[in-house]
């Protein structure tokens, strides 16, 4: 974990902060024999001392240094998996969206139904309201505003039948075959359904809003309440 790195971090700066003065000891060990300060018999115990402790240090240091480059290539292997992962998932995600806009003439038709569907409701309710500016405390915007909203909600909520697909497949048997593919088959129904919905919307709800507000002239109601 980046806990355990960081430990092992600060303490290979810790060893490698003991190397350093152990060179320094074996260095002023040598100037003080050199300048008569030290016997030989107390010069050659030190100097293996130090050369103990020199290669005792090395060894540690290594050692750490080794856990270190593990972890790191450890944690590449684990950033690299996941960018697999993602872009498997996301490869996936484009080929249903592509899917979703392949029949043109269904787009087209659900398009055209929707807004059919919109317009009919307008005449409908404009002639429920003529005379009156309310109908139990809503004004004619307002209840437009509902039918439209509803109509939206209808149309995400049949955008996600992918993800209610799932006892077709436990009943058809067709979920053994999908457990044992490369992928999860849950994330693939979400994919599934997030890119449903994301198609009925570009391609059929933005423009029945577009048609609502722009069109028909419909205003967003002034009370925050009624949303």
């Amino acid at each position: 974990s980046r806990q355990d790195n960081l430990i092992l971090a600060e303490k290979l700066a810790r060893l490698q902060q003991e190397k350093e003065k152990c060179e320094s000891d074996r260095f002023a060990n040598v100037d003080q024999f050199m300048a008569g300060q030290l016997d030989k018999e107390v010069y050659q115990r030190k100097r293996a001392d130090f050369g103990r402790l020199a290669e005792k240090l090395d060894a540690d240091i290594a050692e750490l240094e080794q856990k270190l480059k593990a972890a790191e290539t450890m944690k590449d292997d684990n950033l690299s998996q996941a960018l697999s992962v993602m872009k498997k998932y996301f490869e996936m995600f484009k080929i249903e969206i592509k899917t979703n806009i392949a029949y043109r003439f269904q787009i087209w038709a659900r398009l055209l139904g929707d807004i059919v569907f919109i317009v009919m409701w307008y005449f409908v309710w404009k002639g429920l309201y003529s005379g009156t500016n309310e109908v139990y405390g809503k004004n004619f915007s307002e209840t437009i505003l509902y039918v439209v909203v509803a109509q939206f909600l209808i149309t995400i909520n049949n955008a996600g039948s992918p993800l209610w697909g799932i006892d077709v497949d436990i009943s058809n048997g067709n979920i053994a075959n999908e457990l044992i593919k490369p992928y999860n088959f849950i994330i693939k129904k979400l994919i599934q359904c997030v890119s449903s919905s994301i198609s009925f919307f570009l391609l059929s709800s933005m423009w029945v809003f577009a048609v609502t507000f722009f069109i028909l002239k419909v205003e967003l109601p002034s009370n925050c309440t009624i949303w």
